[in-house]
């Protein structure tokens, strides 16, 4: 097939099929190949429809609720005889608009912002639909898994989650929209954008720390949003859900610590030099809150290493205390009237206040 073998047309809803022989259902195990000639029997549409709610075509009709049926959504049918068309690329899409179309005829739209005028656009926006029409000659089933093959294989390339957040953030903030007016329109729940939301605002609060703001990366996104997922890890960093953001600075200090470079890291060293480099390894650090061995940590190990030692009566923590005393102790008088020298002992006090007060805690259980 060729692009010259596409002929734009706006055709009438209801002369368009969902395709019953749509490659999404190949690998069901009753797969059957559905006739031309049957593909417009009421009882086939109604399968088809049916099996494609199981596609997520709830979230798609909201985001074409939300934002209307866009041209670059347009979807590629082919005759099938007797001025009919069946879909062969942008099922989904067009099963999204079916269910959207009969909700709104039932009356069943009930969303904020929605009136009934804004309703009865979207129905007449859709009376006729510009379509993409496939006039070659090639075998129709081969078209359509060709189609669908450009696209879903070496097609649009998806978003990473910081860039989705990104966006999602913009229209909370700047247009006043909720988590679930946002989720609409780009197909996704309301659960889904407070996720991204939060573990964006994480991200943005390191950009604003006065002293990581350097080292903060979009591509650290991933590791904000594990971190708020694992209850430890959330509540250690004290996050604030109505200020959006991490209260416990202290521990948050060490956070940022491990997830950027260490030039003194030892034992598993990574090629960027990161005692937390995957989103997968919030989990270890989540188990070492969780038994009081985040302390671990402070030994410029990897968390791997940190991990594989808890419980391990070999780690010398009487060693670590020695080594503190020491450093301490090497830091000379006159840096005592640097700026922040000040603020920075005070965060080791209260460190130290909090190991032993979870030291005690562990004795006294």
């Amino acid at each position: 097939m060729h692009i010259s073998d596409l002929q734009s047309k706006k055709i009438e809803f209801d002369k368009i099929f969902l395709d019953p022989n749509n490659p999404r259902f190949w690998t069901d195990g009753d797969f059957k190949s559905i006739p031309d000639k049957k593909i417009s029997d009421a009882s086939v549409q109604n399968i088809v429809f049916s099996n494609m709610k199981s596609h997520n075509i709830e979230e798609l009709k909201f985001s074409i609720l939300r934002n209307g049926f866009l041209p670059l959504d347009r979807i590629v049918v082919r005759p099938i005889g007797d001025e009919k068309y069946v879909v062969v690329e942008g099922n989904r899409r067009f099963a999204a608009l079916k269910l959207l179309k009969r909700q709104i005829e039932f009356e069943e739209i009930k969303e904020q912002g929605i009136d009934d005028q804004y309703l009865k656009n979207i129905l007449e926006s859709i009376e006729k639909l510009d379509v993409l029409v496939y006039e070659g000659d090639e075998n129709s089933q081969d078209v359509t898994w060709m189609l669908q093959g450009i696209r879903h294989i070496g097609g649009i390339k998806r978003w990473e989650p910081a860039q989705s957040a990104k966006l999602l953030a913009e229209q909370i903030e700047h247009n006043g929209v909720s988590f679930s007016q946002a989720g609409q329109s780009f197909g996704i729940s309301a659960r889904e954008v407070g996720k991204r939301y939060r573990a964006f605002k994480a991200l943005e609060q390191m950009k604003s720390d006065d002293e990581y703001a350097s080292l903060a990366e979009n591509n650290y996104y991933s590791l904000f949003e594990q971190a708020i997922s694992k209850k430890d890890v959330k509540n250690w960093l004290e996050w604030d859900d109505e200020n959006y953001k991490f209260q416990n600075k202290s521990n948050l200090k060490d956070f940022y610590g491990w997830i950027t470079p260490n030039g003194s890291l030892k034992g598993k060293i990574n090629l960027d030099g990161r005692k937390i480099n995957d989103p997968k390894q919030i989990s270890k650090l989540a188990d070492l809150i969780r038994n009081n061995q985040v302390g671990l940590l402070s030994e410029d190990l990897h968390i791997d290493d940190a991990y594989s030692m808890r419980d391990s009566p070999s780690y010398n923590w009487n060693a670590t205390f020695d080594n503190i005393i020491k450093t301490l102790g090497q830091i000379p008088t006159d840096a005592y009237e640097e700026q922040g020298f000040v603020e920075k002992a005070d965060e080791v006090k209260n460190k130290v206040k909090r190991i032993i007060k979870m030291a005690r805690s562990a004795q006294d259980d």
